[in-house]
Order: C-alpha cells, then structure tokens, then sequence
C-alpha cells in the first residue's frame, strides 16, 4: 500500500514479469494485464533472460510459456523455486496434455492456464490467477510471523511437543509435562537427556547432533523415557531442524507408544515360538548344502549356455547370420527326433545315432553293451570313437552313405546332415558285424588287455553284437539317407521361416516408429498454428474495439473472426487422427468400449441398453473414441433422441453390431454422404469419416440403414477371426 499527496490509500500495482519465446503474445498480453490499471507487467523472450532480470529486480508474480527453447517452462519453474523461493508461478499455455499439467503443479506451480478461447475471457481469467496467487503469498508471509497463533497450536497438540537447543530444552507444551512428570519450569532448567532412559541416552543424542549437522537420518524412531515416577515409558518421536532465535536448533514431536510396545512384545514371543515349531520342520543341513549346490549347477549351466543362446538366435533370426556357427542340436528337435528313431528300433532292432561335428551325442537308441560299457567309457577307447565319428566318416556326399570299421573295430555306417552347405552332423547306424563274416576274436582279447577292460565280460559283449546282412544293411541305410536328407531340408526351411518372420517384425517396428515420429510433428504443427491463430484473433479482438461506430469494418472483421473459429475446428478435429494406427491394433470388449466413450459425454435423460455382453473384436485402440463420436452423433443430430439401444448378431460374414437410436434419423440421400468428405462438410459431421477410417484398419465397415423419421441405425460388420464371445446373439 502507498498514499497520494492527499492522503488517500492507493493501491500498488502488483509487478509481473511475463515469459514468451512469441513476441506478439508477449505484446497482446501486457496490453491486455496492464489495461486494468492492475499490473505492471515485463516482457522476456527466454527463461534465461527473465533469471537474469530475477536477479537484479523483485516481482510479485511470473507468468511463464510451457515450450520454449533452450529452457521450457518447467525447468524455468524449477529453477525459480531453487534460487528465488515462493514467487506465485503461472503456467500460460498452449500444451493441454494432462503430463505436463501434473508435471507442472508437482514442480510447484500456482496456476495452469491454456491459452485458446476468446482473448478477453482468457486474459480476464489470468488477471485474477495472478491477483490471487500474489494475495495468498502476503497472506502467507503475514502468517509465519506471528508467533502467537503457533503457539496455542502448541499447547492443544496431543503429542508432546519440545525444542531442544544446546542440549536443553527451548519450548514444551502440557504433553510434555504430562509424558515426563516433570513441571514446564524443570523442564525449561534441566538437560533433555535428564529424562531419557539411560540404555537410549546415546541413540538419541548422537542422532540430534547429526541431524544439527544436515545429516540425512531417519524421520522417525522409537526410544524410552524415564519420567519423574522412575516408571518407563515408550516414545516415537519425529524431528526436524530448524532456526531457533537465529541458531540451531530441533523441532520434535513425541507420541506415547507403550501399549503399541507392549503388543509387538507380545507378537515378539509369538513369532519366537513359531520360529522355534518350524526349526523342526527345516530340513536338515545336509540338505539345504545339496539344494545349494543343484542350485549354483543350475546357475552355472545357464551362464554357459547364454552365450550358445545368443549366437544361436542371431545365426537363426539375423538374414546375415552364418548358419555355420551353430550346433546342430540349435537346429533340429531332438526330443522329437528321439522318439521316432526309438519307434524305429523297436521295428528293426538296429542301433543308430545322430552325432554333431563336435562328437555330442543328441540322439542314440539301441547301442550295444560293448560301446555303452566298455569303448564309450575308457578315456582312449571313447577317443578312438570320436576320431571315427568325425574322421572316417568325412567326405560322404549328402544323400549317400559310408560304410568303415570304426578304430575300435566294430562296424560303423555314416550319412551327413547338412544345413544350406553347412556340415552340422552325421547320423550313424553301427555297432554290428557282418553275418558272413568271422570274428576275430584274438583282436578282441588284446584289446581287453590293452585298455583294462575285463576279458570275460568284454568277450561277452562282443557275442551279443548283432549280425546283419548286407542287403539288409543296405536298405536301411538308403532309409536313413533320405531321412537326414529330409532333416536337412526341413531345417533349413524352420531358418528360412524365421528370418523372413523376424524382418516382418522389423519392418514392422520402423513403421511403427515412423508413424510416432509424424504424430510429434503433427503435435508441433498444430501447436504453433493454436497459437498463431490465438494471437489473430487477439488481434481481431482489439481492431474491432478500435473500429467502434464503423459497422462495415466491424463486419468484415465479424466474418474472420467466424473463419478462424472455423479453422481452429479443423485444427482440433485432427487430433482424432494423430494417433490412427499409431500403435498396433488389441482385442477390445465392445460393451467396455461403449462405456468408456459414453463417459467422455453427457446424454441426459437419454436410456441406453448395452446388450454385447462377453463380445470383444479386434480393432484400432481408438475404438473408445469410435463409440464415442457414435453418441455424440445421436445427440447432436438425433433431435428427439430418448433411447439409444446396442446389439449384436452372428451372421455368415462374420458378426453385425447394432447401433441404433429412435431419433429423426438420417435422409437417404445422406446416407453415404455422412462417411465421404467433402469441402462443405461441417466439422460436427466429420466424426463420422473418422469412425470409418478408424474401423477399416482392421477391416470392419459400417453402414447407415435406419430409416428417416424412425431414426439412425448403423450396422458394424466384424469379419470372421475378428471377433470372439463365449456366447453371442
């Protein structure tokens, strides 16, 4: 407040300073805020700026822009709250979305105000944000200097309430007397730690030296005091640092606790007796250290296979991934496998296996004791195997096999499983002896001597070896050929399959991602055009105030005016398409829908009946937005509108969705014409183009087939493998 020479009270215009990257808005605004008398405003184009005018000068309030450059409004709000406290903030707008509103208040925001709508209202409305948010700073200020008000706050608390400074006590309230025993004026004369329990005396007075010092400590904590009866009684307190007479000091809260103490005792006892009746429930130690150990091989095993697995899906999925650095076990199924060629064995009796280059054995069924027992389980002799899996059986071209004496002497027949030109494997049939053959049983019996091998059982081995003929032999193996053939084209078929699905996805994603990107210029575009049609129309405003008594100019400027509103229509109808098939379509339940857009409008005393039930279709996530723009149209159009009714039926096609209403119903002539653009074509009646387009993404149509008079009936018509019901009607 401030006096004139005469003596009257006049009243201080409050000093706002106004940030906009838009000097015209900047412009408009401070014509419109100071035209009242009220305010002295000033103009900055960039946050950084307006700091630097924070720094050399004192405003009652800021009004602030949300998107600029180099700054936005948000980091400008924060930074003001950082350097120069409380000063009231409004946020004046173009950018509505509900994240930056929250954004904004939880940053600490007075006001948020969107620009748009008729200047005068928009800036009438400002003034007042400002005028409160300046008044309600005052009154704040005033509030913390009275002393007085605190304290009878104080006295009426239901916990104790101290200041401890220095080791004694500043400030009780009767709590605090009334927890200790002791009098306000024993209180006031003794060191706090007087009446602390002596086991806490430690806990609590290094946790008040440390929080003296800034440090970060709990906000809350038990402890005990030792009143003047001697009793004990149990505490929590939460402290705060604060300035107590210009030093140090700290503002505590004390709340009786003793029989909530008492209780978590009582539950300490229980859940010690519990905890002794499941010790004898635990298993033993033994026990536990063998889980433990299953488990650190669990873990084991799957570290060293994360790195198998991750070469594995690259060389599968990736269209430049070599084939040639997998395993065959990445490529073929063998669970699947196993099982076929177990059958086989049971038909033939002949052992066979499939065996990777690198000598794992994927799959084996019906080997003979001499390989399981004696040349598999000796260091060199399972050598000698392996030397022969991969040795001897090189250089046999695909589709043919190979007949050899494996190095520990027994039969072995080969053919190669290839993948794209890849030698991944071999599938074996072995472990016999020619039937016309004589075995030469000396060899067999040096061969026991030479790697330990128990001659008896050994040579008991040997006899249970089958003997085969050589036509037989020769048919199964032109069998197996064709069999690792069949693997081999199979699989590399799976790879061929993955890749094209995975560039599929990938495709997919990128169009996705460009799609994103072109609804974020959308945003910018209208953004900017919102805000340039705001300033026209700002201007409009203030040419027809100046043209007062020129009816013609009036007029003309009347018609622009209805022209802008016109395009800023436009503008907001599309936002319905910005995010059109911005994300992947979901199957949605269609009565859920219509409630969800019925909410985002009000229909009066119109009754509806949603008779979908359990029905969901497989549509754009704009669906909501679909049934809304359907009510809308009954509401709007519909004229006598009293019921709106929603079913469905199964039909050949696929499913039919009724949306009907009993109003004046739509022309023939129209009935197209309301899904079809057109340059005469009223915003209010666009929705209805919006509602195709959005349906047809995922191939749903809509028709109109009510009749005039009798009132709209649109027919939503759901192709099959697009809808699903546990029951429908």
């Amino acid at each position: 407040m401030a006096f004139s020479q005469e003596g009257c009270m006049m009243v201080v215009a409050f000093r706002v300073l106004y940030v906009d990257d838009e000097q015209d808005l900047l412009d408009i605004g401070k014509v419109f805020l100071e035209e009242s008398g009220d305010f002295e405003v000033t103009t900055s184009l960039s946050a950084p700026e307006a700091i630097r005018l924070l720094e050399q000068e004192k405003f009652d309030a800021i009004i602030s822009d949300y998107q600029m450059p180099g700054m936005d409004g948000i980091q400008f709000l924060v930074e003001v709250r950082t350097r120069f406290g409380l000063v009231p903030f409004i946020l004046f707008t173009g950018r509505g979305r509900e994240e930056i509103v929250i954004q904004a208040i939880n940053s600490g925001a007075d006001f948020y105000l969107q620009k748009g709508g008729d200047p005068s209202a928009q800036f009438a409305e400002l003034s007042h944000k400002v005028k409160s948010a300046a008044s309600r700073k005052r009154a704040d200020d005033a509030l913390r200097k009275s002393e007085e008000k605190y304290r009878h706050l104080i006295e009426h608390a239901n916990e104790a309430i101290v200041v401890a400074q220095d080791g004694m006590l500043r400030l009780v309230n009767h709590r605090a007397v009334e927890f200790t025993g002791y009098s306000e004026q024993e209180l006031l004369s003794m060191s706090f730690s007087a009446f602390i329990h002596p086991d806490d005396r430690a806990l609590v007075m290094g946790r008040f030296q440390k929080r003296l010092k800034g440090e970060e400590l709990p906000p809350r904590y038990a402890f005990r005091l030792s009143p003047k009866d001697t009793s004990t009684r149990w505490v929590e307190i939460s402290a705060v640092a604060i300035d107590w007479d210009g030093r140090p000091a700290t503002l505590n809260f004390l709340t009786d606790i003793t029989e909530r103490m008492r209780a978590e005792e009582a539950l300490l006892k229980n859940a010690e007796e519990l905890h002794a009746a499941n010790a004898q429930l635990t298993a033993s130690e033994e026990e536990l250290k063998s889980q433990f150990d299953t488990l650190a091989d669990s873990e084991r095993m799957i570290r060293e296979s994360e790195s198998r697995v991750r070469k594995k899906l690259e060389s599968l999925l990736s269209p430049e991934g070599d084939i040639g650095t997998l395993d065959l076990a990445d490529i073929i199924d063998v669970q699947s496998i196993q099982s076929l060629m177990n059958d086989f064995h049971s038909i033939m009796h002949i052992a066979s296996a499939i065996i990777d280059i690198r000598g794992n054995v994927l799959v084996a069924t019906g080997w003979q004791d001499i390989c399981t027992k004696f040349h598999r389980v000796n260091p060199e002799t399972c050598t000698n195997c392996v030397e022969s899996d991969n040795l001897l059986s090189a250089g046999v071209a695909p589709g043919t096999f190979k007949l050899y004496r494996c190095k520990n002497n027994m039969w072995d027949i080969v053919t190669p499983i290839t993948v794209d030109g890849n030698h991944v494997g071999n599938l074996f049939l072995g472990q016999f002896l020619f039937e016309d053959e004589s075995v030469d049983y000396e060899l067999f019996r040096s061969q026991a001597v030479r790697f330990g091998f128990d001659e008896n059982s050994y040579l008991a081995a040997l006899d249970r070896v089958p003997r085969w003929n050589r036509e037989t032999i020769d048919k199964v193996m032109t069998f197996y050929a064709k069999f690792a053939r069949m693997l081999s084209t199979l699989s590399h078929s799976n790879i061929t399959l993955a890749r094209t699905v995975t560039e599929r996805d990938t495709t997919l994603t990128s169009l996705l991602r460009v799609n994103q990107k072109l609804n974020v210029l959308s945003q910018l575009t209208r953004k900017d055009l919102t805000s340039q049609i705001f300033v026209l129309n700002s201007y409009l405003e203030m040419a027809e105030k100046q043209a007062t008594g020129q009816d013609d100019i009036i007029e003309t400027l009347q018609k622009g005016d209805q022209a802008i509103r016109l395009i800023h229509e436009t503008i907001e109808y599309s936002k319905d398409y910005q995010d059109m098939g911005a994300k992947l379509p979901k199957w949605q339940n269609v009565k859920m829908a219509m409630l969800l857009g019925l909410s985002h409008i009000s229909i009066g005393k119109i009754q509806h009946s949603l008779e979908t039930e359990d029905l969901e279709i497989f549509a754009d996530r704009l669906l909501e937005n679909v049934c809304q723009r359907l009510f809308e149209n009954s509401v709007k159009h519909g004229d006598h509108v009293t019921r709106i009714r929603v079913w469905h039926s199964v039909i050949p096609e696929g499913v039919t969705i009724v949306f009907e209403d009993d109003g004046t119903g739509i022309p023939q002539e129209k009935k197209e014409q309301i899904f079809l653009r057109g340059e005469g074509t009223r915003v209010s009646m666009r929705s209805l183009i919006f509602v195709r387009e959005i349906l047809d993404i995922t191939g749903i149509t809509i028709r109109e087939t009510g009749g005039p008079g009798v009132g709209a009936r649109f027919e939503i018509t759901v192709p099959k493998g697009a809808y699903r019901a546990e029951e429908t009607t």
